[in-house]
């Protein structure tokens, strides 16, 4: 019986393996993200006051082992942007990454509106960034992934429930 749609009023409703699969793959991707972006929102707020010219010697004393000169200056503007902006999109990510974290719960006891909370989460996360801070931070590899994502749990609403 495992795996076909059971009646909404049935109390019996059994998780297809698909769907548990997916959602144990996305409870492990958000849990590491919520941590990361945790760290990341508190690092931001600690170089947001930073001066320019300190930042950037900061981060040229920092990559010197790991970068060549000119890949270290290809990263300074990159690095400027999450000075500047860091708390919004360190906020946005992990407002995302908390939203979709409740979808997938939501999806994971059956419930179809996780499904709608997932899926704006997502394209909200990947839009947001792109038009609060800057169109750099738009990413096609990051949105093919996020519409993946998106279209294999929409592929199984049909075995999701109206919540009651």
């Amino acid at each position: 019986m495992e795996g076909t749609t059971i009646p909404e009023n049935n109390s019996t409703w059994q998780r297809p393996p698909v769907l548990r699969w997916l959602c144990i793959a996305s409870g492990i991707d958000q849990s590491f993200f919520l941590l990361l972006y945790a760290f990341g929102l508190l690092a931001a707020f600690a170089l947001k006051d930073m001066p320019a010219d300190e930042f950037a010697a900061l981060a040229q004393r920092s990559y010197a082992m790991l970068l060549t000169p000119e890949q270290i200056e290809q990263l300074l503007p990159f690095g400027e942007l999450l000075r500047t902006h860091g708390v919004l999109l360190f906020t946005i990510y992990l407002l995302r990454t908390a939203a979709r974290m409740v979808g997938t719960v939501r999806m994971w006891n059956g419930h179809s509106d996780g499904l709608h909370i997932y899926i704006t989460a997502q394209l909200l996360g990947v839009l947001a960034p792109m038009l609060l801070v800057d169109r750099q931070l738009f990413s096609f590899f990051g949105l093919l992934m996020v519409l993946n994502w998106c279209y294999l749990y929409w592929s199984l609403r049909h075995v999701l429930r109206r919540p009651a």
